[in-house]
């Protein structure tokens, strides 16, 4: 990892497993978004600000990898990350696990994007505000 941004503790309950006991893979995905979130309410601005005033974080691109097994009941550490950082996208990656390798990892690529006039989402550069937060953790 770059540099983390974001960790919090997570329970796998009995409704985040299949019937083998075993994660549902969907829902890493949604515990990631919920590292994202809190990590933009405590470093830039809550989402739902960002999405009032007309800009937007869309997903363009995602991926999770399994090299271990999460089941019912485990205690996992979820570290996010800003593994890569470009003028108008940046990867999200967090790390899941309860050992010294993850036993997931999910990465997203977001794109910042503004409404324009037609009421379309057109790129545009990350805002500077939300840079500075980031750009010690790329060096």
């Amino acid at each position: 990892m770059v540099g983390t941004v974001y960790e919090r503790s997570h329970r796998v309950v009995l409704g985040d497993v299949d019937t083998a006991g075993v994660v549902y893979f969907a829902n890493v995905f949604r515990w990631h978004e919920q590292n994202l979130s809190e990590w933009l309410a405590q470093a830039f601005e809550p989402l739902g600000s960002i999405l009032a005033r007309g800009s937007a974080l869309p997903v363009v691109a995602c991926s999770a990898e399994f090299p271990g097994t999460i089941h019912q009941d485990d205690v996992l550490t979820l570290e996010s990350c800003i593994a890569e950082l470009g003028t108008s996208s940046f990867l999200f990656r967090t790390a899941m696990g309860n050992g010294p390798s993850p036993a997931c990892v999910v990465e997203t690529r977001h794109v910042w994007c503004e409404r324009n006039a037609n009421g379309g989402f057109v790129s545009k550069p990350l805002p500077g505000s939300l840079l500075a937060g980031m750009d010690h953790l790329t060096k």
